[in-house]
């Protein structure tokens, strides 16, 4: 038996030794799939028009990078979670022996991180395995695949890594875009369409393209959530290189899938326009909802005052905005200034307003449309009330279509969903007296509009601000007179 022990030895290791060399020279022959971790800039180089500014995000919570439901597609370099590195994506390598030299290292099935995140005040401890133990791991790392993906990057390295553009072309697929106000950037965008699409899918990364043929890539956190939420702000690249262009495709890279969808999106150069995207109906038949009233007496009694003022406050603050006279009627009626009650709606037949890039359009109650025009700044003019200058001016628009009539000029005030929550506008056929509060065609009329599908803590968030902007103003007053 020794003998034989002796005779088998130097054969098994000779065929180790060939198994190793036919997995290497078939590694060498037919290249290899990995997933690998790829920074933002060279997984968008050979994708979109500029790639150079796209680096990684940055982030004060420190949760969200470390969060695999809200950075899925992702990974962080950091295990304090300070940013978003990159991109993981499957790659196809030649010589699958340049892995080594380019900084990562290499995960298996055996890999696992274990993740602690805290997120509204929930502790959450979640263990990544095999693969998914890329998401926090330096770049270039990789876990080695079976066999060959369904789409992938080439991977090239001379005097450092290179990632070719994506082997797929996009497959069309249905699903709508639209504006929206959103918190997370000044320009955001809503898609649906996409449930079954992205079932099950993390996104790795979304291309905008423009009208110019501009493409722009967005990166987790920063540009895009959740899948169908994106968006970009004003100080970024991505506004530089789309504003005054129409986003007129939209991109999706998934580790399995590549689709795409036609979009109609103009991006305004207009800063105060871009703030104001969306779609908006009157917002005082909103605030006077029964539902909100408890919230109304709520916010009022903040400040210390009983049933009866509250429910005085209440009343004055609803009812004093829902008047339909306007212009020399409502001056003729409001001999006396404690009697005026404002006009906040939107008139001539108007139901929904929408601002969408440069183009201000509006639907009556039946959804059909009334105007649509393009619309350009003109200059802003200090708004006066009974011939006193107030400290507030109007942003004041207008189309050169020579059938706009009465929707020739636009002018807002400087209220937007994410300063005050709702917006106050006039539109008419003259500027002549477009800012003033009391005088001309006119006065007393000032149009409210919310977000068209607002929700809860929205208009919470603005009955309260409404409340500490007159009552609490008015309390102060009382307390420092006496």
């Amino acid at each position: 038996m020794k003998h034989l022990l002796k005779k088998a030895l130097p054969i098994a290791l000779a065929l180790l030794m060939l198994a190793a060399f036919s997995v290497f020279a078939q590694a060498e022959e037919g290249g290899t799939y990995v997933l690998m971790n790829i920074p933002y800039d060279q997984f968008y180089a050979a994708e979109v028009t500029d790639a150079s500014t796209l680096d990684a995000v940055s982030s004060a919570t420190l949760m969200k990078p470390r969060t695999g439901g809200l950075a899925g597609g992702s990974y962080h370099v950091d295990a304090a979670g300070s940013d978003i590195t990159g991109v993981i994506f499957p790659v196809y390598v030649e010589d699958a022996a340049v892995l080594t030299t380019l900084g990562g290292k290499e995960i298996t099935a055996d890999s696992s991180v274990e993740i602690t995140v805290t997120n509204r005040g929930q502790e959450t401890t979640t263990t990544y395995t095999g693969s998914d133990a890329l998401f926090e791991a330096p770049s270039y790392s990789w876990y080695a695949l079976d066999g060959q993906p369904a789409q992938y990057k080439t991977l090239t390295v001379a005097d450092g890594p290179t990632f070719s553009a994506v082997n797929t072309e996009a497959a069309a697929v249905e699903a709508q875009a639209a504006f929206i106000f959103d918190r997370h950037a000044d320009i955001v965008i809503a898609v649906s369409g996409l449930e079954d699409t992205l079932a099950g899918q993390n996104v790795s990364g979304v291309v905008l393209t423009a009208d110019d043929g501009t493409r722009v890539g967005l990166r987790h956190i920063a540009n895009l959530w959740r899948g169908v939420q994106l968006g970009f702000g004003l100080d970024s690249a991505a506004y530089e290189a789309l504003k005054g262009k129409t986003i007129v495709s939209i991109e999706y890279l998934t580790a399995a899938d590549h689709f795409a969808f036609a979009a109609d999106l103009p991006v305004a150069e207009d800063e105060l326009l871009v703030k104001l995207n969306g779609t908006y109906i009157e917002l005082f038949p909103e605030f006077v909802k029964e539902e909100y009233k408890e919230y109304w007496l709520e916010c009022i009694q903040a400040y210390g005052l009983d049933d009866a003022t509250a429910e005085y406050y209440y009343t004055y603050l609803t009812q004093n905005f829902l008047g339909r006279l306007y212009g020399q009627e409502a001056i003729e009626a409001y001999t006396d200034p404690a009697n005026m009650v404002f006009d906040c709606f939107f008139e001539n037949g108007i139901a929904k307003i929408n601002v969408s890039g440069n183009v201000i359009s509006g639907v009556d109650a039946e959804g059909k449309e009334l105007f649509r025009h393009a619309y350009a700044w003109v200059e802003d003019v200090t708004v006066t009330f009974f011939g006193q200058e107030m400290p507030a001016q109007m942003h004041v628009y207008k189309t050169e279509d020579a059938d706009a009539g009465m929707f020739t000029y636009f002018a807002f005030t400087d209220d937007t969903l994410a300063d005050t929550q709702h917006i106050e506008f006039r539109y008419g056929a003259s500027l002549e007296n477009i800012a003033s509060y009391s005088e001309g065609e006119y006065a007393y009329w000032l149009a409210a509009g919310i977000q068209d599908g607002y929700n809860d803590r929205l208009i919470k968030t603005c009955i309260k601000l409404f409340v500490d902007e007159n009552v609490g103003e008015a309390v102060a007053e009382a307390q420092a007179a006496s």
